[in-house]
């Protein structure tokens, strides 16, 4: 991974130097603006873009989920959104669901459902948690640590659905309980990915939402 004070040497500047030139700050000259610039295009320097975030205080991701990557309609999708995303500047994270649904008739007629959602393991960035490259950051990433790199447990939820209809002449009245995360499983999110940290790979709040602690409704339907 080039860094910016691996810039600085070959160029002979300091890194705030080039850090100010990949700033685009105004008090550095056009001259080396662009001798600095080319340098670190042939050296494969890429923009640390948390860093940047830290910075600006904007981020420049966003998350897809989608239900099935063996599509072969969802993965030609969500390749041309990536692409474009970078083509824009942004970064692209991509989560999987799977959900699935049963129903059975009981007795009395009382219908019991029962769905599950499953979610692919959130990912989450690992710094070192030290200012290795000299930008007064200290968001930088381990030498050859992607972005996101760093996975957390897979999400996953059991809701249950009872229901029992009353005829009541030409009507039927439905009395209806619903059960979300039946089994009250607390899903992790938000991990910790600083290595200086004594939290480091941890979760830091649980869930909420679809994946978030049991909740338990009533509900009643008629049927004019």
């Amino acid at each position: 991974m080039v860094r910016l004070k691996d810039i600085a040497a070959r160029a002979g500047v300091s890194v705030m130097t080039v850090s100010k030139v990949l700033r685009d700050a105004p008090d550095i000259s056009a001259a080396t603006k662009s001798r600095i610039r080319a340098l670190a295009g042939q050296m494969g320097y890429v923009p640390d873009s948390l860093a940047q975030g830290l910075r600006t205080r904007t981020t420049k991701l966003f998350g897809l989920v989608v239900s099935s990557m063996t599509n072969p309609i969802f993965a030609r999708i969500v390749l041309a959104i990536e692409e474009r995303a970078h083509e824009l500047g942004y970064e692209l994270i991509v989560s999987h669901t799977l959900n699935m649904a049963v129903d059975w008739r009981g007795p009395w007629g009382i219908v019991v459902g029962t769905s599950g959602s499953l979610l692919s393991s959130p990912p989450f960035n690992i710094i070192t948690g030290t200012d290795d490259n000299g930008d007064t950051y200290i968001s930088d990433r381990p030498a050859g640590v992607e972005r996101n790199s760093g996975r957390g447990a897979t999400l996953w939820t059991v809701n249950l659905r009872l229901a029992k209809a009353i005829a009541i002449g030409p009507t039927n009245l439905n009395l209806i309980v619903e059960a979300f995360n039946v089994f009250n499983h607390v899903n992790p999110t938000n991990y910790i990915g600083d290595m200086q940290s004594p939290l480091f790979g941890r979760p830091t709040s649980a869930a909420t939402g679809a994946f978030g602690p049991r909740q338990i409704q009533f509900g009643i339907r008629w049927d004019m």
